[in-house]
């Protein structure tokens, strides 16, 4: 494992900017948060505990890798069997509040298996929890149509313990079977 958390470091300080130099992988998760699901629940850091928990962060706007990603969370799901779902979250948090708004959040989340939770909240929530994982994502501005820019972000599918501790990844590009077979050591 100890190895693994230095590679983990590794992928956080290549792909993404300075606020990746924390000590390790222990830092991860520490801030409190408050935001909310496309459910109308309360999230916050006692949400991620109880259970498995996969976190992906993104934005609803985004042309490719969100909703690629949230389509192998969905076909992950199917191969599920209850038992298994009901100890395991998936979790899409967004990286672009403004955009993101709980009304859109739900629109969008309707695209995916409805096990996925969608959570938004304000600005300055979704930057506490942006920090506190580490999370790299900036705006980049289109010129030509302002109000349809992009956001770079971090990529990596965060697996979180039923204390609410980082435990593993995934890469984004995780297929289906390789996120069942990860989440299932876990959920023994």
């Amino acid at each position: 494992m100890k190895y693994k958390n230095i590679f983990i470091l590794l992928l956080l300080l290549i792909f993404t900017n300075e606020q990746f130099a924390c000590a390790n992988t222990e830092e991860l998760g520490k801030e409190k948060f408050n935001l909310i699901t496309n459910n109308d629940k309360a999230f916050n850091e006692k949400s991620l505990k109880g259970k498995i928990s996969l976190l992906y962060f993104g934005f609803t706007f985004c042309p490719d890798v969100c909703p690629a990603t949230l389509n192998n969370f969905s076909l992950a799901l199917d191969e599920l069997t209850d038992s298994e779902k009901e100890n395991l979250q998936f979790v899409f948090i967004t990286v672009d509040p403004k955009r993101d708004d709980l009304k859109l959040m739900k629109e969008y989340m309707t695209n995916f298996n409805s096990n996925i939770i969608g959570v938004t909240g304000s600005e300055e929530e979704i930057d506490k929890i942006i920090k506190s994982y580490k999370i790299y994502a900036v705006k980049v501005p289109n010129k030509e149509n302002p109000k349809n820019y992009t956001v770079d972000h971090s990529t990596i599918i965060y697996i979180i313990d039923r204390e609410g501790k980082f435990i593993s990844f995934l890469g984004h590009e995780s297929k289906p079977e390789e996120i069942v077979k990860e989440i299932k050591k876990y959920l023994k």
